[in-house]
Protein backbone atom coordinates (compact mmCIF):
# COMPACT_ATOMS: atom_id res chain seq x y z
CA UNK A 1 0.00 0.00 0.00
CA UNK A 2 0.95 3.74 -0.67
CA UNK A 3 0.36 6.78 1.53
CA UNK A 4 -0.09 10.19 0.25
CA UNK A 5 3.18 12.42 0.89
CA UNK A 6 0.76 15.00 1.86
CA UNK A 7 -2.08 14.64 3.91
CA UNK A 8 -0.73 10.76 4.83
CA UNK A 9 -3.81 9.13 3.19
CA UNK A 10 -3.76 4.88 2.42
CA UNK A 11 -3.69 5.03 -1.59
CA UNK A 12 -4.89 2.42 -4.32
CA UNK A 13 -1.25 1.33 -5.45
CA UNK A 14 -2.13 2.71 -9.22
CA UNK A 15 -3.73 6.11 -8.06
CA UNK A 16 -2.94 9.21 -9.68
CA UNK A 17 -4.50 11.59 -7.31
CA UNK A 18 -5.17 11.56 -3.62
CA UNK A 19 -8.62 11.27 -2.64
CA UNK A 20 -8.17 13.19 0.74
CA UNK A 21 -6.91 16.36 -0.79
CA UNK A 22 -6.17 16.22 -4.30
CA UNK A 23 -2.35 16.33 -4.70
CA UNK A 24 -0.89 14.23 -7.82
CA UNK A 25 1.15 11.68 -7.32
CA UNK A 26 3.92 9.74 -9.34
CA UNK A 27 4.42 9.26 -12.88
CA UNK A 28 1.45 11.98 -13.10
CA UNK A 29 3.22 14.66 -11.26
CA UNK A 30 6.23 14.05 -13.46
CA UNK A 31 4.03 14.28 -16.81
CA UNK A 32 2.43 17.58 -15.00
CA UNK A 33 5.49 18.93 -14.32
CA UNK A 34 7.39 18.17 -18.12
CA UNK A 35 4.22 19.78 -19.73
CA UNK A 36 4.58 22.96 -22.34
CA UNK A 37 4.56 26.48 -20.54
CA UNK A 38 3.40 28.69 -22.87
CA UNK A 39 4.58 31.31 -20.22
CA UNK A 40 8.19 30.54 -20.34
CA UNK A 41 7.74 30.25 -24.23
CA UNK A 42 6.67 33.79 -24.56
CA UNK A 43 9.49 35.13 -22.14
CA UNK A 44 11.64 33.03 -24.07
CA UNK A 45 10.72 34.51 -27.51
CA UNK A 46 11.15 38.43 -26.22
CA UNK A 47 14.34 37.40 -23.91
CA UNK A 48 16.11 34.55 -25.80
CA UNK A 49 19.03 34.67 -23.42
CA UNK A 50 16.67 33.34 -20.63
CA UNK A 51 15.43 30.61 -23.21
CA UNK A 52 18.72 29.52 -24.05
CA UNK A 53 19.82 29.11 -20.33
CA UNK A 54 16.36 27.79 -18.96
CA UNK A 55 16.82 24.75 -21.74
CA UNK A 56 20.67 24.44 -20.38
CA UNK A 57 19.40 24.16 -16.69
CA UNK A 58 15.91 22.12 -16.99
CA UNK A 59 16.67 19.96 -19.97
CA UNK A 60 17.65 17.61 -17.37
CA UNK A 61 14.38 17.02 -15.30
CA UNK A 62 11.49 18.36 -17.92
CA UNK A 63 12.52 17.89 -21.53
CA UNK A 64 9.45 19.33 -23.14
CA UNK A 65 9.70 22.00 -21.80
CA UNK A 66 13.44 22.73 -21.90
CA UNK A 67 13.19 22.29 -25.50
CA UNK A 68 10.41 24.10 -26.23
CA UNK A 69 12.20 27.08 -24.88
CA UNK A 70 15.43 26.90 -26.47
CA UNK A 71 13.29 26.43 -29.97
CA UNK A 72 11.12 29.43 -29.12
CA UNK A 73 14.64 31.50 -28.40
CA UNK A 74 16.33 30.17 -31.31
CA UNK A 75 13.61 30.77 -33.88
CA UNK A 76 13.53 34.83 -32.08
CA UNK A 77 16.61 35.09 -32.39
CA UNK A 78 16.58 34.03 -36.47
CA UNK A 79 13.66 36.20 -36.63
CA UNK A 80 15.45 39.58 -35.12
CA UNK A 81 18.60 38.64 -37.48
CA UNK A 82 16.32 38.75 -40.44
CA UNK A 83 14.14 41.79 -39.62
CA UNK A 84 17.64 43.75 -38.57
CA UNK A 85 18.82 42.56 -42.46
CA UNK A 86 15.98 43.91 -43.92
CA UNK A 87 16.11 46.85 -42.56
CA UNK A 88 19.75 47.42 -43.35
CA UNK A 89 19.42 46.43 -46.87
CA UNK A 90 15.91 49.55 -46.76
CA UNK A 91 18.10 52.06 -44.90
CA UNK A 92 20.98 51.62 -47.53
CA UNK A 93 18.78 51.99 -50.02
CA UNK A 94 17.16 55.08 -48.85
CA UNK A 95 20.51 56.23 -48.33
CA UNK A 96 21.69 55.65 -52.13
CA UNK A 97 18.50 57.35 -53.54
CA UNK A 98 18.84 60.27 -50.81
CA UNK A 99 22.27 60.66 -52.27
CA UNK A 100 21.29 60.30 -55.82
CA UNK A 101 18.51 63.35 -55.35
CA UNK A 102 21.22 65.65 -53.66
CA UNK A 103 23.36 65.27 -56.52
CA UNK A 104 20.34 65.71 -58.88
CA UNK A 105 19.75 68.75 -56.75
CA UNK A 106 23.81 70.15 -56.69
CA UNK A 107 24.73 69.43 -59.77
CA UNK A 108 21.76 69.95 -62.01
CA UNK A 109 20.61 68.63 -65.34
CA UNK A 110 24.54 67.59 -67.33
Amino acid sequence: MKYCQQCGRELIDDAAICIGCGSTIGALKKALDNRINIGFCILSFFMPLFGIVYWAVVSGWAPKRARACGITAIVSIVISFVVTLILIVMFVGWLVEYANSYEYLYYGYQ
